[in-house]
């Protein structure tokens, strides 16, 4: 957690006194992205309307910085926000820019390649979206949005975690896993 708390990452103390945080394992994202070389990337969420229906391809996102050039993810993931309720927010890892020092910060987001959404008629692309409103994507002045809110009973619609391994039910935040 020091190594965290050093780089601006969310610690809590947790109920036994002990730091904890909800900053998945860097292995764990390793796995996931099947990319051994990822280490100290930007993450940032990119919220659809709709769900997603699969990772699409990491070129299908092209990330536009201040400095004029345009980058593309080293790994997308629909988690941490994999619940069935979640599935429609899409994490994105790459290098956005230079941190703390903001000389160079995310843009501009656009999808250039297919992604299926599953909307209520049927599924539907996003290729041609884009998102520009730089105070939202420059992580250093920027803060968290609230981006929409459902309420629903979670006896008729669960917020299980269906994992490779099957399903997992968490019930603390932030997890230690």
């Amino acid at each position: 957690p020091t190594t965290l708390k050093r780089r601006n990452c969310t610690v809590v103390m947790g109920p036994d006194g002990k730091e904890i945080t909800n900053v998945a394992p860097a292995l764990a994202i390793q796995l996931a992205c099947n990319n051994f070389d990822l280490e100290w990337m930007d993450g940032m969420p990119l919220v659809f309307n709709f769900p997603i229906k699969e990772v699409p391809v990491k070129e299908a996102i092209e990330v536009s910085l201040s400095d004029g050039s345009m980058v593309t993810p080293d790994c997308m993931l629909l988690s941490p926000a994999n619940e069935d309720n979640e599935l429609d927010t899409l994490l994105i890892i790459g290098q956005f820019g230079d941190g703390a020092r903001d000389t160079v910060h995310p843009t501009k987001i656009s999808v250039v390649e297919s992604i299926m959404l599953v909307a209520p008629d049927g599924e539907l692309d996003a290729k041609g979206v884009t998102f520009e409103r730089e105070g939202d994507m420059n992580y250093v002045n920027s803060s968290v949005r609230l981006s929409y809110a459902r309420m629903w009973d979670v006896s008729e619609f669960s917020e299980g975690l269906i994992t490779q391994c099957g399903r997992y039910h968490h019930s603390k935040y932030p997890n230690t896993l």
